[in-house]
Parts: C-alpha cells; structure tokens; sequence
C-alpha cells in the first residue's frame, strides 16, 4: 500500500571535491526525520538524479536502503531510457522503499504510446507499487487524464506525482483511475488545493525546510479543517515566493545550512549563490525566523 502523508524530496550531499558524500546525505535525511516529515523522496529532481552517473544513483539507493530501516521511502530510479530505468527498478524493487518512482523519459519527443511501453516494461521488472512522476514544466511532456488512468486500469500505475499547479488534469486521474490510485500533490505552494480535491499527501522539494508547516497543512487539511490548511499554506508560500527569485536548488542548500546541514553545492553546472544572493537569502531568513525554526506550527504564531 502506499503510505499517505507529506514526503519531502531529498536533496544529495557533496564532498568538498564534488564527490558523492553519503554521510551528508544521510545526516539531511536525519533532521527530517527529527523534524517530524512524514516520509522520503530520494533521487528526484531534487536530488540531482539527471548529474549523476548509474553507479552514484545506485549508491544513493543503497544507503536509504541501509539508513532509513522502516521509515517510508519512496525510491525514484526514472533515467532517459528503459534499459537504463530497469537496472534502477531491480535494485530498488530488492529494498525496503515503500513504491518506486519514475519520470517520464525527456528530450525525445515520444508519443503516448511510447511512454506507456515504457511504463509497462519497468512495472514488470518490480513487485512494489509503481508511481508516474510527471512534471510537464520540467519535462515538456503533455500527458492527459486519460493516459494514467488507462494504465492505472492495466494495473501498471498504484500512483502518480503530480506536479503542477494546474489541478483540474489531477482530479481527472482521480476521477477515471480506479479506486485506490494514490495521487501525490507535486506542486508545494498548491498543496491544500491538491489535498482538497483528493491527493493521498503530497512531495515537494521545500518540505525539506518547512517539514511542520507541510505536515501542519497535511493534517489541517485530514481533519477537514481547510481555514487552517489554507493559513498554513500562506506561511509556505512565504518561501516558495522567495525560492522563485534564486536557482531553487541554490535557495534550499542554503538554508538547509543554516538548519545545521552542510550538504556541499550543487554539482556543475548547477552553480552556488553568489555574494549578492546569499546576503539576500540571509537577510530574508532573518526576517523569517519564526517561520524557518523547528517546532509544532500554529498558524497565528508564524511570520507573515
């Protein structure tokens, strides 16, 4: 079954020479943990996955595999093309992670017919549930309500990423996807809509600094409480809106620093903050204390 909740989607951390370095990871993983998030996403966009090479990759899953026991995880081993997805799929199908993700492939213009072969050929290759991650304004990839549903209905598909803040396509795969289809809210500053309108939780890549806030809009939004998920909801967006003015990788490695994370920079090309920006994010996160520190959240409390 996949688990309901918010999972944060995990960044990877990096030697000072560039390196893969688990330790940093495993230590980010740990203050999420601590934080109260309610599961993983590892090797996402988010972590990089499309900088690094299959063996990094396979790594990575390895050391969740070994750090996070039964805590839930989901492992995301979507590459450019099948073969390469499916070596991926094996070694995450042998792990302890909850569901496995994969992204539509990129670059290539594949038909609908193309991509769903590509589906079914991963799907056979694990026991666990399979989850499409699709994120059009990254990918480019335009794939109807209709596409997921069918192979949801084949029973390909237990799930989907849905990252977008156009919601109307999600709650049509909720709408034509048989009973049971889990749908992840992917887009972080439109959570409650997607909560709202029947995702199972939602992954997104600022839980990793607001995990309370997320799980305080997760469980505002359980309890029927929309006034408060919403008053949360403003708090994140808080972040997102400033997120948006810097290379967003940049913004949460910053940050996550300051929460006492050092996870290195962003392979290249990706580049670090410069001087300008990094003042700015300081100066930002210094007026947004409240809002950034560890703790249970209430929406009458929390910076504005």
């Amino acid at each position: 079954m996949i688990p309901a909740g918010v999972f944060a989607a995990t960044l990877v951390g990096y030697a000072d020479d560039g390196a893969l370095d688990l330790d940093r990871t495993g230590a980010h993983y740990a203050r999420l943990r601590e934080r109260g998030i309610d599961g993983l996403f590892v090797g996402g966009t988010t972590g990089e996955s499309f900088l690094l090479d299959r063996d990094e990759r396979a790594a990575i899953i390895e050391h969740a595999d070994a750090t996070l026991g039964d805590f839930p995880w989901i492992a995301h081993v979507g590459s450019m093309d099948t073969t390469a997805t499916i070596e991926l799929t094996r070694l995450a199908d042998q792990t302890g992670a909850a569901a496995i993700a994969v992204i539509t492939p990129v670059y290539f213009a594949l038909s609908a017919r193309e991509h769903a072969e590509h589906f079914r050929a991963v799907g056979r290759e694990t026991s666990k549930p399979l989850i499409a991650y699709h994120i059009p304004a990254r990918s480019g990839v335009q794939l109807g309500p209709d596409f997921f549903a069918d192979l949801a209905a084949e029973g390909v598909l237990a799930g989907l990423k849905y990252s977008s803040t156009d919601l109307y396509p999600m709650v049509e795969v909720i709408r034509r996807a048989p009973e049971g289809f889990a749908v992840y809210n992917g887009s972080d500053e439109v959570l409650t809509g997607g909560l709202a309108l029947g995702a199972i939780g939602g992954i997104g890549s600022t839980y990793t600094v607001l995990p309370e806030t997320y799980a305080a809009i997760y469980a505002a939004a359980a309890a029927g409480d929309l006034t408060a998920a919403r008053a949360h909801q403003v708090q994140a967006n808080t972040l997102v809106e400033q997120l948006q003015r810097h290379n967003f990788l940049a913004f949460l490695r910053a940050l996550i620093e300051r929460d006492g994370v050092d996870l290195g920079p962003s392979r290249a090309p990706l580049l670090a903050l410069d001087e300008d920006e990094a003042a700015e994010v300081r100066e930002w996160a210094q007026r947004h204390a409240d809002l950034l520190a560890a703790g249970p959240r209430s929406p009458a409390t929390t910076t504005t």
